[in-house]
């Protein structure tokens, strides 16, 4: 069997397709990570996801780090010995000529990205964004996809290829088998098994308590003043003894497979994509990629864990080492 670091690769693979979908096949240069512009992508994204995340932090950063002079000065800070911008400055060079200069370029694909559905909204919609904030909206996207959903195939890779999960490994590549639809029970309960064991967010995002949500917290003995900042631990409610029972500490997919209402009830608990009307805006994108870049791995590998996954977080989960041994399947 071949051995392999999936880690990095992970990142790869969901730049690539993140970069795709939102921009379109034929605008950004497919696979980008392996293009002369785009080779230090993964790398220079792993630096800038810090700053990236701490705008959900201090809003007001982010407001001035998204603004047109502060991201006009970003696009020019890294080139190539030609003198051409590189990595993340170049993409936010094309993305920034595209949207403002030659918008048309973005509707030639066939298979157009979601760039084109947010262009395409008609002039006197009230939901059509200004240009500047499809630029802004696009780098966000690319912040804060490829980084997460890199983590969370990343883990459940290993956890598929460890002694568990090869038995999980072999009930969904007979779904595959049979072409099953990629959504299916056996994968959910994979999928969300593993973002709750694993966070890709292992950290604890702030809300501002707002007239009306006093009371929120229903525990508390008394009301929460207005304006006040709380904020919820993603990986510790994952890891929670008192919500998921003494195997908490456990990847165990099978937690999930109880009768409709149980699943009802378990799902209520699990907050890896927030809850509410500030839940993740890409969550089914995530489950997408997610769905269909683990089926295509089972349908043609074979792979067991080897050593440990390792990395660190800084709001978003990063991971170095993801070592597997495989063999393709006949």
């Amino acid at each position: 069997m071949a051995a392999v670091n999936l880690a990095p690769l992970a990142h790869r693979f969901t730049m690539d397709v993140m970069l795709e979908l939102i921009y379109g096949p034929d605008v950004v240069s497919h696979p980008y990570t392996d293009s002369a512009t785009g080779a230090d992508m993964c790398s220079a994204m792993r630096k800038l996801v810090k700053m990236a995340w701490s705008f959900s932090l201090c809003p007001s950063y982010g407001w001035i780090m998204n603004s047109r002079l502060i991201s006009g000065v970003l696009r020019t800070l890294t080139t190539s010995k030609q003198g051409g911008p590189t990595g993340m400055m170049a993409l936010m060079t094309s993305s920034h000529t595209m949207i403002f200069r030659r918008p048309e370029q973005v509707s030639l694909p066939a298979q157009p990205g979601i760039v084109k559905s947010w262009l395409d909204i008609p002039l006197d919609d009230s939901s059509r964004m200004t240009q500047d904030e499809v630029f802004s909206e696009a780098v966000n996207l690319v912040f804060a996809g490829p980084g997460s959903v890199a983590a969370a195939l990343t883990a459940m890779v290993y956890q598929l290829g460890t002694q568990e999960g090869q038995l999980w490994q072999e009930k969904l590549r007979k779904e595959a088998d049979v072409e099953a639809l990629p959504f299916s029970l056996e994968l959910q309960a994979v999928v969300k098994e593993t973002l709750r064991h694993c966070a890709s967010f292992p950290t604890a995002f702030p809300r501002v308590i707002r007239r009306g949500a006093e009371t929120i917290v229903s525990t508390l003995p008394a009301p929460l003043p207005i304006g006040t900042t709380v904020s919820a631990n993603s990986y510790v409610l994952g890891r929670s003894r008192k919500i998921w029972g003494h195997d908490a500490d456990q990847w165990l997919p099978q937690r999930w497979l109880g009768d409709e209402s149980q699943r009802r009830e378990i799902e209520a608990k699990l907050v890896a994509f927030s809850k509410g009307s500030r839940g993740c805006v890409g969550k089914e994108l995530a489950w997408l990629v997610l769905a269909k870049a683990v089926m295509a791995i089972i349908r043609r590998w074979k792979f067991v864990s080897v050593g440990e996954l390792r990395g660190k977080s800084y709001l978003e989960m990063q991971y170095d080492d993801c070592w597997i041994e495989y063999e393709e399947l006949a």
